[in-house]
């Protein structure tokens, strides 16, 4: 192979690969332009390609950290409230008798009875819960079930039916 056959094969190198990357750019923006287009709908969700394609990469690891989180703190609230409500009998009991003292016949069974039920209302721990967090939890468990379970075969749909053209 003489000089010039090699500059020949060198140069063709060269501008094969540089058209191969042009086509991939080309390919790539037309099918970003695509996705940004063309609508499909999953359960109930009408959304570009794109959309779906960001909510399976992204939107769903933050609706499923939410959901950890939510179910944690709803255990730890009723772990706590269970735990206080348990004690509760005996801290009635030391209640009354720190009330009414250790010796009997001085005040009526009725009025230590009165008491410690009082102690007892006034003491025991309710969840407060304004928005229901347990439907809340479990609406979020199924959206994301039902979305993980329609989003792959949906876009591999929309990609089998979409076609592009590309020009470079």
């Amino acid at each position: 192979m003489d000089v010039n056959e090699y500059e020949r094969t060198i140069t063709g190198c060269y501008d094969k690969d540089m058209d191969l990357m042009k086509r991939l750019e080309a390919l790539q923006k037309e099918v970003m332009l695509s996705n940004a287009v063309t609508k499909v709908k999953i359960n109930d969700l009408e959304c570009t390609v794109a959309e779906a394609i960001n909510m399976k990469n992204n939107g769903v690891f933050f609706k499923k950290q939410m959901l950890d989180r939510m179910e944690q703190q709803l255990a730890q609230a009723q772990s706590k409230s269970n735990k206080e409500n348990e004690s509760l009998e005996s801290k009635s009991e030391n209640y009354v008798t720190g009330l009414f003292g250790q010796k009997e016949g001085k005040t009526s069974t009725d009025e230590v009875a009165k008491a410690k039920q009082q102690y007892i209302d006034l003491n025991t721990w309710a969840l407060v819960d304004p928005i229901n967090i347990a439907d809340k939890i479990r609406v979020l468990k199924d959206e994301i079930a039902a979305f993980e379970a329609e989003v792959d075969s949906v876009l591999s749909t929309s990609n089998a039916l979409t076609t592009i053209t590309i020009e470079y």
